[in-house]
């Protein structure tokens, strides 16, 4: 009976051309509708469902008024604070056509959320969205395997063909793809939310012990799966949140990264799996990255001349010159400063003008 229902909405909502949902004799019991199918475990219910689900966020985006219908709280109207919202959340990591519609409907929400402050709030405070879709990652990556398949001595990395003849990991590369274009349209405060419980949820708790596992396989493993998941981010925000766990992040005392460099001597593929996520690292072009992995190696000059180094660690030459030339400025001409400035700008430039004179002298 719920199915039919639900098919006749999608057909009501899908086909027509006026503004039905404005109207109380058509949104009351859709709502009424929508709030008996919440928990439904069957399977043909929760496909009509998300599928009706996924017309509703359609027409919020491309009609904004009609979201303070959902908003309304009174019983008249059957339903919760965006209920329509709500009923997609135990979605986000389902597989197969229902999760991608799922995701797909929730995108639209996000993508309004930045528009609308009330619904943002909403989201972030009255919502368990970021939680559930942050943690989802830690249960989709606890069913990927500890092991994988190599196909030769040289393998270094996941590739396209490789991943996708695991079903697991592409759900788990589903999921971090949705995590990263709600980053992209959602508000700010949702944006800040996800990537706060990504951090705290998913790369503390779980991706850095998995670093850290006993066999070579696992860790060689877990590598090459920070690998992918690096190549596979794109939104700034996520991959920043990625790097600082890289990067600051300690593991009993260590730092992440240090861990990961150390095993580039292993003589066996952990070495070359290892050199493969410093590829991508620095194909980042990230300078936080480049100071840990190079110039911090080779700021102190040790491996240059003692006569070389002075002219290396020359600092500010164009301010030594600069300094030279205002110190031969007539006071006549010299700008008046202000009086509130007066005293200490006056001190500085008085010590740059005598080393200048020193030094010609």
């Amino acid at each position: 009976m719920k199915v039919e229902q639900l098919k006749m909405y999608e057909m009501l909502v899908g086909q027509s051309r006026q503004p039905l949902l404005h109207h109380k004799p058509v949104l009351r019991p859709l709502m009424m509708l929508l709030s008996s199918c919440a928990g439904s475990g069957a399977p043909a219910v929760e496909a009509e469902l998300v599928l009706l689900l996924h017309q509703l966020c359609s027409v919020l985006a491309k009609d904004p008024s009609v979201l303070e219908l959902f908003f309304h709280t009174s019983e008249d109207q059957g339903a919760a604070n965006f209920l329509i919202f709500s009923l997609l959340i135990p979605f986000i990591h389902r597989e197969r056509p229902v999760g991608q519609q799922a995701r797909d409907a929730l995108l639209f929400i996000m993508a309004l959320s930045a528009e609308n402050q009330v619904v943002a709030e909403h989201i972030a405070e009255n919502t368990y969205f970021c939680p559930v879709l942050a943690t989802g990652l830690s249960g989709l990556y606890s069913s990927l395997p500890t092991r994988l398949a190599l196909r030769s001595e040289d393998w270094h990395c996941l590739q396209l063909e490789d991943w996708q003849q695991v079903p697991t990991l592409v759900q788990f590369l589903n999921s971090l793809e949705f995590c990263n274009a709600v980053i992209q349209v959602a508000h700010p405060s949702i944006k800040n939310q996800l990537v706060g419980y990504i951090y705290n949820g998913f790369l503390v708790p779980v991706l850095a012990p998995a670093l850290h596992k006993l066999t070579l396989e696992e860790v060689m493993t877990t590598t090459a799966y920070l690998d992918l998941f690096l190549r596979s981010v794109t939104e700034p925000a996520l991959l920043q949140t990625f790097l600082s766990f890289i990067l600051l992040h300690q593991h009993e005392n260590v730092h992440i990264l240090d861990t990961l460099v150390s095993r580039i001597n292993t003589p066996f593929q952990l070495g070359t799996v290892s050199l493969a996520l410093f590829r991508t690292l620095i194909g980042l072009y990230c300078e936080d990255v480049m100071l840990q992995l190079v110039f911090r190696y080779l700021i102190p000059c040790n491996h240059m001349m003692l006569s070389q180094r002075k002219v290396l660690r020359e600092r500010d030459c164009y301010s030594t010159s600069a300094a030279k030339i205002l110190g031969l400025t007539p006071s006549c001409c010299s700008p008046e400063p202000s009086p509130l400035r007066r005293s200490s700008w006056t001190a500085s430039f008085g010590r740059r003008a005598q080393k200048a004179r020193s030094q010609d002298t």
